[in-house]
């Protein structure tokens, strides 16, 4: 009884220790964010129960890219991933080379290696090829060609278990800061309407002041579109005013993201039959090919990436 106890004891004490990180890094987010739901009392706490399932969700995704390649220019002939990502050796000393990521890390620490994070732009396309079945070769075949661009760090840290911390916590306030930017962006568009319809009420209520001399016709009709147009701003800034809500409403917003968000965020693990040049070799095709397994991830309103863990000797 005693040992279950006491058990029991240190994982609600453990829990309610990672609940309280959780809650300060909402804090953090919606500080620095600015967001408007931060008038609400205890409004991290609302957020932590729905922030531990987003994260959960994400730690399961993460869990699915494959494990680190070492990111070393001498091995692009030899490792397939490297062959796969980079169209050369200096392309991959260049890299290293020219990462700020990489060089703060390595200026502000002493260790001689670190695990990061690293992405590419996903791209395809589909050419005309030559494939061989047996002994026959077909002139003309569609094929996928594959390549990658925009090579960047996005995380880095000595250990595997630490970039993927940070990696967990990057994606939790990317999905609550795409809510505060979008309700600021409508609050903005809001704000510039409001300017305009201050314009067009001036017009309206001194036609003669603010217009050219013409004649009575031509005044009328420019004071009739002018009302047209006001009503049309008004039934707009009341759009956006119901769409962007209050504090509540948009704190409502974050929380549901946090707890739906697969339609914001995925991992998916694609493995690729590929000859040396990067095109894709069908599995009832005789021609030579290697497999390899990439993680594709998927960020809403961002180009599809490769995203790969990778061992980093601070000596490049």
């Amino acid at each position: 009884m005693g040992v279950g106890f006491l058990e029991r004891w240190r994982r609600k004490r453990d829990q309610r220790r990672a609940d309280a990180i959780i809650s300060k890094e909402i804090e953090r987010i919606a500080v620095e964010s600015e967001a408007d739901f931060r008038a609400i009392g205890g409004y991290s706490k609302k957020l932590t129960g729905p922030a531990k399932m987003a994260l959960a969700y994400i730690q399961d995704n993460i869990a699915r890219i494959p494990e680190p390649v070492v990111l070393n220019p001498e091995r692009w002939d030899a490792d397939n991933y490297l062959h796969t990502l980079f169209v050369d050796r200096k392309a991959i000393q260049g890299f290293l080379q020219s990462s700020k990521s990489l060089q703060s890390y390595f200026k502000a620490h002493k260790e001689a290696r670190a695990v990061a994070l690293m992405t590419a732009d996903w791209q395809q396309k589909t050419i005309m090829g030559i494939e061989k079945e047996g002994e026959v070769a077909r002139r003309e075949v569609p094929q996928q060609a594959y390549y990658f661009e925009d090579h960047a760090i996005i995380e880095i840290d000595a250990t595997l278990e630490k970039v993927r911390e940070r990696l967990s916590n990057r994606i939790l306030r990317a999905l609550i800061v795409k809510v505060v930017m979008e309700i600021q962006g409508l609050q903005e568009w809001n704000q510039n309407l409001e300017r305009e319809r201050d314009l067009l009420e001036l017009f309206v209520k001194n036609p003669h002041e603010t217009g050219t001399a013409s004649g009575e016709n031509a005044e009328e009709e420019r004071l009739a579109d002018a009302k047209e147009m006001l009503l049309a701003l008004e039934n707009k800034e009341r759009d956006l005013r119901n769409q962007i809500g209050d504090a509540h409403a948009q704190l409502q917003k974050v929380e549901q993201v946090l707890l739906n968000p697969e339609p914001f965020f995925t991992v998916q693990p694609i493995t690729l039959h590929l000859n040396r040049l990067g095109i894709e070799v069908k599995q009832h095709s005789s021609d030579p090919a290697y497999a390899i397994t990439l993680a594709k991830c998927e960020i809403v309103d961002q180009h599809q990436k490769a995203i790969l863990w990778v061992q980093v000797d601070g000596t490049y």
